[in-house]
């Protein structure tokens, strides 16, 4: 009789990584600032087992592009991950693999704290051209040890954000005025930025020194004179553009949905006109002129 002893070597079943203290990451609501951004504090995590080497662990997330939409526009958002709380060192964390690798400090077996964390971050260029609303998306993350097999957390983080109806001035000058013909003449070009499609806003200009209702007025401290405001929504401002009235409001203008905070590219403008007969007593006259521009 032969006995035959016959051994078979079964593998460590593999160690699970689980990721806790995960929320959704809402931004709040977008105002214009050139970086926007939110993070989230996690928990990450291993059952008990050997793996050597202080148990590197590593997070990848899925293809394609990290977005968020409201239902008309699309914007896309960069994803960044630290491995320990807070933002400080973090590294982005680019779509698909391979992802980042070598990350430490991972706990066992239980979460004894947070120890990663995930930042979402959009830039104004990538903001400022879209309509106002509220934005939903989300990115999926997947945890995994470097250097034995593991089961792997995969999660789904929600990301939101809300974009308000935003107008913004750049580019304003002072206005020297100079003699020309019958008038002192003076104007000046600027940006209006309006996000969105359409780029609707209207404008009010109220005058430090006005001397009565619907008046724009220029004081020299003894003696005041009225004057003209005329607006446009291109550059190059004239007599023959909108008229405008101290303290009213008109509409019907018209700006980029491109934000610029150099002014590169110039798209409404203000002329500035009084009578030269109306400067009867000498002296240095002026105005603080603030032009207010609403959404519409």
């Amino acid at each position: 009789m032969v006995f035959m002893l016959i051994s078979e070597q079964v593998p460590a079943p593999p160690i699970r990584v689980t990721v806790s203290n995960i929320d959704a990451i809402d931004l709040g609501v977008y105002s214009g600032s050139p970086v926007f951004s939110a993070n989230d504090d996690i928990c990450v995590f291993r059952e008990a087992g050997a793996c050597g080497g202080g148990c590197p662990y590593n997070v990848r997330s899925q293809r394609g592009a990290y977005t968020v939409t409201n239902g008309i526009d699309t914007a896309v958002f960069q994803v960044f991950y630290n491995d320990q709380a807070g933002v400080s060192g973090n590294q982005e964390l680019t779509a698909g693999r391979p992802g980042l690798q070598g990350l430490s400090g991972i706990f066992t077996p239980v979460c004894s704290g947070v120890n990663g964390n995930f930042e979402i971050v959009f830039t104004s260029a990538e903001l400022s051209p879209l309509s106002p609303g509220v934005y939903n998306g989300s990115f999926r993350s997947i945890f995994g040890l470097d250097s034995v097999r593991s089961r792997r957390a995969r999660n789904v983080i929600d990301v939101s954000m809300t974009i308000s109806d935003l107008v913004q001035i750049t580019g304003l000058n002072n206005i020297p005025l100079t003699l020309s013909g019958l008038s002192y003449q003076g104007g000046d070009d600027f940006c209006v930025y309006r996000n969105g499609t359409g780029g609707n806003y209207s404008i009010t200009a109220s005058s430090a020194n006005s001397a009565g209702p619907g008046l724009f007025t220029l004081s020299s401290g003894l003696n005041n004179t009225n004057y003209n405001v005329y607006f446009a929504d291109s550059p190059g401002a004239s007599a023959a553009s909108t008229a405008l009235t101290d303290s009213a409001l008109s509409g019907g203008f018209i700006g980029t949905n491109v934000y610029n905070a150099a002014c590169a590219a110039v798209n409404a403008s203000v002329y500035i006109e009084a009578a030269a007969a109306n400067f009867i007593f000498g002296g240095t006259y002026g105005d603080t002129l603030t032009l207010t521009i609403m959404p519409e």
